[in-house]
């Protein structure tokens, strides 16, 4: 088990505490949503974040050097940083973070394929969190702060634009790799909620996917149009792992600890 000094440890309980939704079901539906069980989750899908099974280093693959070939991006051990693998495991670089690493991710970059590194410590100076984007080689392209501090974020589109989205009590922020703010997108309950992946379906809509921390074993579905408003919400139990989406395809997938459940909307909303 991972230790964390005690400040580290009251700092991350407050951003990810958790506690029952105050409201349960699906909360909001103008698109027509029907959902169908499709079976049991796999077994592995809650340790896929991981960089081996018997882990709990989180790795996530990126072509960040701009090879075409995917990295391996892994937490260091104590949120010191990342390090940067080939896809065989030696180490082509370490990434010291700035502050405790609570979250990593890529985005795409200016030129090419190419994607940079982004790294979100918390907490900072003031007490929030603080973002930076650098290029593999340690070039920064842009950094901000957040307060109050975001537990996670993740690495979409936002009508067609990159972006990277995160929960900030119960709205949901969208800003540009260059820190530009792109969208602020009500979530209501989305304070209970730590973990976002993000996904695509017809029409334009945005999906996004938040599950709790170990004390909040539930998850949330918000689905957006094009122009930011909510048309669809869904509170239930358990966490999620997985969401799986094709923007051609007016459905989705979601994976929960014990079930994958398709999701599908009306065809008008294609």
């Amino acid at each position: 088990m991972r230790l964390l000094t005690p400040i580290v440890a009251i700092a991350l309980f407050v951003i990810g505490c958790g506690g029952r939704p105050a409201r349960m079901g699906v909360l909001t539906d103008t698109v027509g949503v029907s959902k169908t069980r499709l079976g049991a989750s796999p077994e592995d899908v809650p340790g896929r974040q991981f960089l081996s099974p018997t882990s709990l280093r989180r790795a996530r693959r990126a072509d960040v050097t701009g090879d075409e070939r995917p990295e391996v991006m892994v937490e260091a051990g104590g949120g010191r940083g990342i390090e940067i693998r080939d896809l065989v495991g030696n180490r082509l670089s370490l990434i010291a973070a700035t502050g405790y690493l609570t979250d990593f991710g890529a985005v795409p970059a200016s030129e090419g394929g190419k994607q940079n590194l982004v790294l979100y410590t918390y907490p900072n100076e003031s007490g929030g969190g603080t973002f930076t984007i650098m290029t593999a080689d340690e070039r920064q392209v842009a950094r901000w702060d957040e307060d109050p501090a975001p537990a996670r974020f993740a690495v979409g589109l936002w009508n067609d634009m990159a972006a990277l989205f995160y929960l900030q009590g119960d709205v949901l922020v969208v800003r540009s790799p260059s820190g530009a703010p792109l969208a602020r997108l009500t979530a209501p309950q989305g304070s209970r909620f730590e973990t976002v992946q993000v996904g695509r379906m017809a029409g334009g809509l945005t999906i996004v996917l938040a599950s709790g921390s170990g004390y909040t074993p539930y998850h949330m579905i918000c689905v957006y149009d094009r122009g930011g408003e909510l048309v669809y919400q869904e509170v239930r139990d358990e966490h999620a792992f997985a969401l799986e989406a094709d923007a051609e395809q007016p459905a989705f997938v979601v994976v929960t600890r014990s079930s994958r459940w398709r999701y599908q909307a009306q065809p008008e909303t294609r």
